[in-house]
C-alpha cells in the first residue's frame, strides 16, 4: 500500500507540479512499476558512511560505535559523527534524464534523511543529557562507500583519548541512544524541537526558545494520538495516556502559557524582562519535557513501527516510502504569493 500510494502521489507531483511532460510520466510510472525496486533491492549490499564535524562539541566528552552510527574525538577535539546509509543515489544512467534527475533527488533526500536520522540519535542524546547543541550541518561532510572505509583507523592512536569526566552521564549518554530512534519522523520532529530549543535556550534565546519546547510538546500530542490511539480533544490530555506524573500538566500549560503571551505574540510587558523573570521555571519545565520524551521513546522502542537498523534497506523504503516522501519531498511546503 505503501508502495502504491507513493507512486500516486509521486506521479501527481511531477505532472502538476514540476510540470513534467505527459510522455515522460509515463516512463516515470514505467520505471517505479518495473525497474525501481529492483534495483533498490540490487544495492542492499552496499551502504555508505557519511561523517561530520560537530560544532560546539569540544566540551562534550562521548566515544561510541555502532553498526548504524559512531562518535568520536578527533585530533583537534571536536567530536565526529558519523552514520552509515543505503547507497541509492547514483548509477540510474540507464533511466531518462528527466525521470533520472527527480528519481535521484528523491533518493538523495532520503538518503539525507537517514544519515541526518542517524547523526540526530547522537547529537539528540548530548542535548539531553549534556544540555548543549552539536550542529552537523556547517562544518563539512565525508562521505564514501563502507567497503572502502577503514574504521580501524578510527580507532588507532592518532585520535586524541576521551577524558571520562562523568560516568553518570556518559551511562545515561548510552542509555539514549539504546532508545532513540530519530529514522521514525515522529521521534525525528520531537527530538529536533527539542533540540533546536535546547541550542535557543543556551544562546539566552530563551524567549525564543519556548516556541521550540511548545513545538515539541505539539509532536509529543501527534504521537500519543497516532501511536496511542488518544483522541482527546486537548493534546495535553492525549500525553496522559503516556503515564507521566500527576504534576507534569500543570508544567506544561504553563509553558503554552509563556508561548502564548511572549513567544507567539509581542508581549504587552516585561518584554525586556522574560529572562530574569522565568529562566528558572523554564529550566524546570525542560526537565520535565525530558522526562516525557523518555517515556515516549521507551514506549516506541518496544513498540516499534519503523525499524533502526533493517536488515534491507530497499524493504525499509518500500514499507515506509510514503512516511519518507512525506518528510523529505516538495509537495507539502506552503505556496507563498510574493514575487521572490
Amino acid at each position: 500500500m505503501s508502495k502504491n500510494r507513493f507512486k500516486q502521489q509521486f506521479v501527481e507531483w511531477a505532472r502538476n507540479d514540476y510540470k513534467l511532460p505527459e510522455k515522460k510520466i509515463d516512463a516515470l510510472k514505467s520505471i517505479i512499476d518495473e525497474q525501481f525496486w529492483e534495483e533498490l533491492e540490487s544495492r542492499d549490499v552496499l551502504e555508505n558512511i557519511v561523517l561530520r564535524p560537530l560544532s560546539n562539541s569540544d566540551s562534550v566528552k562521548v566515544s561510541h560505535f555502532a553498526d548504524d552510527s559512531m562518535i568520536y574525538p578527533n585530533e583537534d577535539n571536536e567530536l565526529i559523527v558519523g552514520a552509515i546509509t543505503p547507497n541509492w543515489k547514483h548509477g540510474w544512467h540507464f533511466v531518462d534524464d528527466d525521470v533520472r534527475d527527480l528519481l535521484q533527488f528523491f533518493l538523495h533526500f532520503s538518503e539525507q534523511y537517514i544519515a541526518r536520522s542517524r547523526a540526530l540519535n547522537v547529537t539528540g542524546a548530548i542535548a539531553l543529557v549534556y544540555k548543549i547543541a552539536c550542529d552537523f550541518r556547517f562544518k563539512g561532510l565525508y562521505s564514501d562507500l563502507t567497503e572502502r572505509f577503514s574504521f580501524d583507523e578510527l580507532r588507532n592512536s592518532r585520535y586524541k583519548p576521551i577524558e571520562i569526566e562523568s560516568f553518570e552521564l556518559q551511562e545515561e549518554f548510552y542509555n539514549w541512544l539504546s532508545i532513540l530512534n530519530c529514522l521514525d519522523p515522529l521521534i525525528h520532529r520531537i527530538i529536533y524541537q527539542f533540540w533546536k530549543g535546547t541550542k535557543l535556550y543556551s544562546n539566552n534565546d530563551i524567549e525564543d526558545s519556548v516556541t521550540s519546547f511548545t513545538s515539541c510538546i505539539s509532536v509529543i500530542s501527534e504521537y500519543c494520538q497516532n501511536r496511542l490511539n488518544q483522541t482527546e480533544e486537548s493534546r495535553l490530555e492525549k500525553i496522559e495516556a503516556l503515564n507521566i506524573k500527576t504534576d507534569s500538566i500543570d508544567y506544561l500549560e504553563d509553558l503554552e502559557l509563556l508561548r502564548n503571551r511572549f513567544s507567539a505574540h509581542p508581549s504587552h510587558t516585561k518584554w525586556w524582562d522574560f529572562n530574569e523573570l522565568f529562566g528558572e521555571q523554564l529550566h524546570t519545565i525542560i526537565a520535565v519535557i525530558k522526562d516525557i520524551i523518555q517515556k515516549l521513546c521507551e514506549h516506541e522502542s518496544k513498540n516499534r513501527s519503523i525499524k533502526n537498523n533493517p536488515e534491507k534497506w530497499s524493504s525499509w523504503l518500500g514499507n515506509n516510502s510514503m512516511l519518507v516522501f512525506d518528510s523529505v519531498w516538495f509537495h507539502n511546503l506552503p505556496p507563498l504569493k510574493g514575487e521572490y
